[in-house]
């Protein structure tokens, strides 16, 4: 009897603590995402606009203001009277305002610099100097001139732009899938990692839409398994290259004021024509159709399928082909009566474009993935489409090596800009050995080179691209729309909410969710916390080496993963 006097107490002592320590853990006081800082940054903007104290010659200057476009500022001041100025961004007129208010959006920061603003209104001059970091290690050469800036999208750094002279002025720290739509002149929509690992095959499902500033304004979660190729059409419709079934074998059109998908085009039945034989070979190719460009006009899209050597141009409203280019002959074995004729090879394809209503551009990579021919020289190349013919226009060669992807072209009346990508001093054994490439941005102007950029980076699309943000910045709610429909319906459990870390290589870790109609954080607590919201099935990010602790919240509950975990 004494002893049980003695245990019980003991028993309960030891429940409580116990209890104690799992409530502390579920009160985890996390890092704020960013969509919340965000919010927060609005609030300092409107009332910066509001404050009468802040004039232009003493403005208030915000850095970086949404944190994660750190070659841009914000600078916000008003006056008694409307007033003409004039903006200078390191002697360069940037942009003439008439205003009473201002809140100016300064985009072109050159990056590691202490860059020089100047604002000149009234006969006066103001004097401003923004210093900016240094955001990519990437090496980048220039040889040449142009006039022209140059939006990149590279696969180590990212989303840059560049000016004439090959210096960065604009980044984006996000991960993303070097997909960039633009939207607007203030906004564009931006593919990220967040991802469904499913067979071995990661594809992803957020979409966001984005300004120059780096505010997130309009989040978009789907299922639709895209990559590659995002293309805006206009009236609030972007196409999405996607999943179904297999990889990239549809183009979904989404309404982006609610993120509803209004029509689906299953490529793959397009391309197969009900042919079980020709379905049966798609189906079963090694790398999938590789579907890795879209683009559109009039009714029509145009599709490039890199892994067949193939383009189609399929009307829009019917989904049926209205013609094939293709070097694949089980292709041209069962199509035969959409084949235009073309006498030249076209390997690894990407970038398909209209240029107009019979000529088309695109990047050949001149590797063939189905080995059926030997492989050619990368190259920029331009084709006229007439009747039952095709006709060789451009075949812009820059070094006589194949890539292996990537790449892309574009044409603007007299000049041209080629990206080169995937080049290499010697052929690496292991083409994803990112490290082991380059790629070569040449733009031409009446058939001559004129600038070549070198960027010891793949780079996935290039283009010529200039930033003009509206001269009054607001600031917009954020808005955030989920059409996430799984096909496992019957696994969503509310009490359950995540069965296990099921891979964790290098630094980076996989986490399966139980619950996928809810809004879900996950928290890495250890140097410092790492909040990143997601809505998917399984997803993969980065954290640096260390040792820690790893919380799931749902709704503003967390819970505890059982053990910590160390990243090397």
């Amino acid at each position: 009897m004494k002893k049980l006097t003695i245990i019980i107490p003991l028993i309960i002592f030891i429940t409580i603590i116990f209890f104690l320590s799992e409530k502390k853990e579920t009160t985890i006081l996390a890092k704020e995402d960013l969509i919340t800082i965000q919010k927060k940054v609005d609030g300092q903007i409107n009332k910066g606009k509001e404050n009468k104290n802040y004039k232009i010659n003493s403005p208030y200057i915000l850095n970086n203001p949404y944190k994660i476009s750190p070659l841009t500022s914000l600078i916000i001041f008003s006056s008694e009277e409307s007033i003409t100025v004039e903006v200078f961004i390191n002697d360069k007129l940037y942009k003439t305002i008439d205003s009473k208010t201002f809140s100016i959006p300064i985009v072109g920061l050159r990056e590691n610099y202490n860059n020089k603003i100047e604002l000149k209104a009234n006969d006066k001059t103001y004097e401003y100097y923004i210093n900016t970091p240094k955001v990519i290690n990437t090496a980048i050469k220039t040889k040449g001139k142009s006039n022209n800036n140059y939006l990149v999208s590279g696969t180590k750094s990212k989303h840059f732009i560049l000016n004439e002279t090959g210096e960065v002025i604009w980044y984006l720290d996000l991960d993303t899938q070097g997909l960039l739509e633009k939207t607007s002149s203030d906004t564009f929509f931006i593919g990220t990692e967040e991802s469904i690992l499913d067979e071995n095959i990661s594809t992803f499902t957020g979409l966001y839409e984005i300004d120059y500033l780096g505010k997130i304004r309009r989040r978009i979660d789907n299922n639709l398994g895209y990559h590659h190729c995002l293309k805006f059409i206009g009236d609030n419709r972007l196409l999405v290259l996607g999943s179904d079934v297999y990889p990239m074998d549809t183009v979904y059109e989404l309404d982006i004021t609610s993120g509803l998908v209004k029509k689906k085009i299953n490529l793959l039945d397009v391309l197969s024509q009900e042919n079980s034989q020709l379905k049966n070979y798609l189906v079963n190719l090694e790398y999938g159709m590789g579907t890795n460009s879209i683009d559109y006009k009039d009714g029509k899209i145009l599709v490039s399928f890199r892994n067949i050597n193939t383009i189609s141009e399929i009307n829009y409203e019917n989904a049926t082909i209205n013609y094939l280019i293709t070097s694949n002959s089980t292709i041209k074995k069962y199509s035969s009566k959409y084949l235009i004729n073309f006498n030249k090879k076209i390997l690894g394809l990407h970038d398909v474009r209209y240029l107009d209503n019979k000529k088309i551009s695109f990047y050949n990579n001149g590797y063939d993935y189905t080995l059926e021919h030997k492989s050619e020289s990368a190259s920029g190349m331009v084709i006229k489409v007439d009747n039952e013919k095709a006709k060789q226009v451009k075949n812009k060669i820059n070094e006589k090596k194949y890539s292996y992807a990537f790449g892309s072209y574009q044409q603007m009346n007299d000049e041209e800009l080629i990206n080169y990508s995937y080049m290499y001093e010697k052929i690496p054994e292991n083409k994803n050995e990112y490290e082991s490439y380059y790629s070569r941005l040449i733009f031409y102007k009446n058939e001559k080179a004129k600038q070549e950029i070198k960027i010891n980076d793949n780079i996935y699309k290039a283009i010529v691209f200039n930033v003009n943000m509206s001269d009054n910045y607001i600031p917009t709610t954020y808005s955030y729309y989920s059409d996430y429909i799984t096909k496992n319906t019957n696994k969503i459990k509310t009490n359950k909410i995540f069965h296990e870390v099921t891979e964790i290589t290098n630094n980076s870790i996989e986490l399966y969710m139980d619950t996928l109609k809810k809004d879900i954080k996950i928290v890495f607590e250890g140097k410092e916390n790492y909040v990143i919201p997601y809505l998917n099935t399984k997803t993969y990010f980065q954290v640096p080496s260390g040792n820690y602790s790893i919380y799931i919240s749902v709704d503003g509950e967390y819970y505890k993963y059982k053990s910590k975990v160390t990243f090397i």
